[in-house]
């Protein structure tokens, strides 16, 4: 018998690149049990877990051989990546975070009926060696911009946090930054010296950003977009349709309207303003929540509900016709936060029947949740989908599949990449 050997294909890589795992040597058609470990930044430990029956020459690769149990099964050679659960179980408020910068460790563990055979680690890195990270505190523009390495001049992004606010996007920007990309991660709200709540947020602040990208020598003024996730996304769309500078827009979970704040006694104010003035915007219908449970809350009826009774002239649909930039919305077909798929197809009848010229895309995922965007990167845990939410102040829930997520975050940060080197 060949002697064993475990490996992974590269042992250190970025988190949106493939990474193959490999155990040989093993008793030809035995049942193997893979184990993953990954200790993530606020102290919880993720495992997951796959058994598998190796092949007549003693292999067990998860991308070529089906999982017959454990935290997921079927054919998925990233199983053991997102089918990562809180151990023990019930630990941690939520899903799985990411805003830190450093690289994650995840260790994997073969066994053979019970037996230890062999452990290996391997590295996932959030941003490429050589990416810097400056950051920014002018006044009301606040971030972090992320630079990639090499001199530039080079394509830019100013990227919109959702309704978590602050900084946790970070990652998002310095793995944007690690393709190529000058990308700012923005706080228009939810950081020092700025508001915490999401209420009357200055668009200005994102067009002082888009001007403050266009002077930086490392970036192409001639090059720059805006790109946002569920909250974020309603304001890079509304950005989008008011400054030309913006060249692309992606919206992750997009929004055809302007809603109301965010936030305990917000939903009579407005998200934003301009010149000074709230914008209109639209009450989402909380009469039409199902019941307090324990469980998280799908938000996602009240806003449906709302837009049911939403004339078309009304002055809070976001005049995205108005932009001559390119568009891209991805929208996950069971977003159980926003009708983000229902508003995607809204925004594209908006575009056709005003005879729209620019490059436009709708990308739909099916047994998707709220979760792709800023809000998770490829490779990470998706089997826990729901959040006690900062500014809601209660938990709700994201919708969709483990598996149907995990997939849909993986391709549409792919789509973005490709639209982007496309359009900028």
């Amino acid at each position: 018998m060949p002697s064993l050997t475990f490996r992974a294909f590269p042992e250190e890589s970025l988190l949106d690149e493939d990474v193959r795992i490999r155990l040989e040597g093993v008793e030809p058609d035995s049942r193997v049990r893979l184990v993953c470990r990954l200790h993530d930044e606020k102290g919880i430990d993720w495992v997951s877990e796959a058994e598998f029956e190796a092949t007549p020459g003693g292999t067990v690769d998860p991308a070529e051989l089906p999982a017959l149990s454990g935290t997921y099964e079927g054919l998925d050679g990233k199983g053991l990546f997102w089918s990562m659960v809180p151990y023990p179980p019930g630990r941690g408020q939520g899903k799985f975070s990411l805003h830190d910068l450093s690289p994650l460790t995840l260790d994997l563990e073969a066994f053979c009926r019970g037996r230890f055979l062999a452990r290996i680690a391997l590295t996932r890195h959030v941003a490429a060696q050589g990416v810097r990270r400056v950051e920014i505190r002018d006044n009301d523009l606040v971030g972090t911009l992320f630079l990639p390495p090499g001199p530039g001049p080079f394509p830019g992004v100013v990227d919109i946090v959702h309704s978590g606010g602050g900084l946790r996007h970070e990652p998002f920007a310095a793995l944007l930054a690690s393709r190529g990309i000058a990308a700012l991660a923005l706080a228009p709200f939810g950081i020092p010296p700025l508001s915490r709540a999401l209420v009357e947020i200055p668009v200005e602040r994102v067009g002082a950003a888009l001007e403050w990208m266009a002077a930086a020598d490392v970036v192409d003024p001639g090059r720059i977009g805006v790109s946002g996730t569920s909250k974020g996304a309603e304001l890079a769309l509304l950005a989008a349709s008011i400054y030309p500078r913006v060249k692309a827009v992606v919206a992750f979970m997009p929004s055809s309207v302007l809603w109301s704040g965010v936030g305990r006694g917000y939903e009579k104010r407005a998200s934003w303003t301009r010149g000074g003035r709230p914008l209109p915007f639209v009450s989402p219908r909380y009469d039409c929540l199902a019941p307090r449970s324990k469980g998280p809350l799908r938000l996602e009826p009240m806003y449906r509900e709302a837009l049911s009774e939403l004339p078309e002239d009304h002055p809070a649909w976001i005049p995205l016709e108005r932009s001559s930039a390119a568009v891209l919305l991805l929208s996950p077909e069971d977003d159980a936060v926003l009708p983000s798929a229902l508003m995607g197809r809204q925004l594209e009848m908006r575009l056709k029947r005003a005879g729209f010229r620019r490059p436009f895309l709708h990308r739909t995922y099916p047994g998707a949740g709220h979760m792709i965007g800023s809000d998770l990167l490829p490779d990470l845990p998706t089997s826990v989908r729901h959040t006690f939410h900062p500014l809601a102040r209660f938990p709700i829930a994201y919708g969709g599949t483990a598996r149907g997520t995990a997939e849909a975050i993986r391709v549409s940060w792919r789509e973005m990449l490709e639209f982007l080197g496309e359009h900028l």
